[in-house]
């Protein structure tokens, strides 16, 4: 039998699969809404090869709404750690850095809402190709500049619920996964 690693705690149970659909902007292939693990993602996101320097960042939202699912959450990202930049990147209205091997609920306060643009913004600043988001979906508006950012990368979404499979952020990613609930 195979050993389960920390990100089986949100592996969700097969299930109902969404239809593939493809994206009108890019023309990509993506599964949108597709029960996957976090770790499944971020190979996907990696790819097999990374260049020198290259990383996958992993963004971690931790406002009000996700706060159900960080026990989890926090347990898939130590699993994937090795995998991703060292820093896990934690977002509700702004960004902080936190180990990925030992993330902490304390190190980002919430702030009684979650926005898109900060963690745009630290993309921008790190120059990050390739990322993984991690959310509700709920992210509020997202600006041109923005947009432009987040769809010009290599971007994977990790949704806690199916509310927002089809939401904004998630039309700007190439892979799209929903996990388990709590």
């Amino acid at each position: 039998p195979a050993v389960p690693s920390p990100s089986d705690a949100i592996r969700p149970s097969v299930g109902g699969m969404f239809p593939p659909v493809r994206r009108a902007a890019s023309g990509r292939d993506d599964e949108r809404g597709r029960p996957g693990s976090l770790e499944q993602l971020v190979r996907q996101i990696g790819g097999n090869r990374l260049r020198d320097g290259e990383t996958v960042h992993l963004y971690l939202d931790v406002s009000g709404s996700v706060e159900p699912f960080l026990d989890p959450l926090f347990a898939a990202v130590r699993g994937v750690a090795h995998l991703v930049c060292p820093d896990v990147h934690l977002f509700s209205t702004g960004v902080v850095d936190a180990p990925a091997r030992e993330p902490a609920k304390g190190a980002c306060q919430p702030t009684g809402g979650t926005s898109i643009g900060p963690v745009a913004r630290h993309i921008r600043e790190k120059r990050g190709r390739r990322a993984v988001i991690v959310t509700d979906g709920e992210v509020g508006g997202i600006g041109a500049k923005d947009r432009e950012t987040l769809g010009q990368m290599i971007l994977g979404v990790a949704l806690t619920s199916d509310r927002e499979r089809n939401g904004d952020l998630a039309r700007l990613a190439r892979h799209v996964v929903v996990l388990p609930g709590p």
